[in-house]
Formats: C-alpha cells, sequence, structure tokens
C-alpha cells in the first residue's frame, strides 16, 4: 500500500487515461489493468440509450468508459484526502 501512495503522489491519479486524442495519462492503475477488469463484467460494449449511476468515482474512469460507450452519466463521490 505504501508504494501505491507514492506513486499516487507522484502521479495524481489513481486510474490511468487514454485522451481523445490519444495521450495516455499514465498512473497507478494501468490501461490494461482496468480494462481487464472491467472485461470480468457482462458489460456491452454499446450502451447507447442507457443511463448509468457510478457511485465512489473517485477521478471517474469508469464513468469516462461507461460514457465512452454511449450512456448517459451521473457520477458522484465524497472523498476528502
Amino acid at each position: 500500500m505504501r508504494e501505491w501512495d507514492g506513486t499516487l503522489v507522484q502521479k495524481g491519479w489513481w486510474h490511468s487515461f487514454k485522451l481523445p486524442d490519444g495521450r495516455i495519462i499514465d498512473s497507478v492503475c494501468v490501461l490494461k489493468g482496468l480494462r481487464n477488469r472491467l472485461a470480468q463484467c457482462p458489460i456491452p460494449e454499446n450502451l447507447a440509450g442507457k443511463r448509468v449511476l457510478d457511485s465512489a468515482a473517485w477521478d471517474d474512469w469508469f464513468s469516462f468508459e461507461m460514457e465512452r460507450r454511449g450512456t448517459e452519466v451521473t457520477a458522484v463521490d465524497c472523498w476528502d484526502n
């Protein structure tokens, strides 16, 4: 856990992101791991017309991924660093 804490402080984000222009923001949780984690859930690639509530969204990786799949996302969190 201490390794993660140091990496989080250094990189500033918990989740990694791929931006629309293709740039990658690398952080504690790498994209390959995040995508693999999501692949374990039976969530279709096309979610057009659906709505998602992302509770405990933190820095919103899953919210952005659901939006990319076509959903309307409501993300909430209460986090105090």
